[in-house]
């Protein structure tokens, strides 16, 4: 069942990327792709905090958790290389949408070591302009 949820907010995620408007920018349009599908998919806070706990300190969940994100990977990459041109577009895109769900984990990752408390959304774009610098 956990596992379930994760690919649907993948498909989620790509759902709402595919909706956002094609001038803009691959990091913008992520960020708010999975702003939308968030609202989409979450139950609760509690119920996300616990899913999380589950995720990062199960080694076999967590495996599990980097497989589904391999699929959401795939599912966005494609969606991204159109909103970038370039003989090299694919591997642009490749790069940002890995980079991306790596700043998802390590915001997760802090906001699930705050008790929930931290603001996820804050944490995600500190960890987005980290890496845009």
């Amino acid at each position: 069942m956990l596992l379930t949820d994760l690919a649907e907010r993948g498909d989620a995620i790509a759902e709402a990327l595919a909706r956002r408007p094609p001038a803009e920018g691959p990091w913008e349009a992520l960020r708010e792709a999975m702003l939308d599908a968030r609202t989409e998919v979450l139950p609760d806070a509690a119920s996300d905090l616990a899913l999380g706990r589950m995720l990062h300190e199960a080694p076999s969940l967590r495996a599990r958790l980097v497989e589904k994100r391999l699929h959401w990977h795939e599912a966005l990459v494609p969606l991204v290389t159109a909103r970038i041109e370039g003989p090299h577009a694919e591997l642009a895109a490749a790069a940002i949408v890995s980079a991306a769900l790596s700043c998802l984990d390590v915001a997760s990752g802090a906001w699930i070591a705050s008790d929930g408390t931290a603001d996820l959304v804050a944490l995600y774009d500190s960890a987005a302009d980290a890496i845009r610098r």
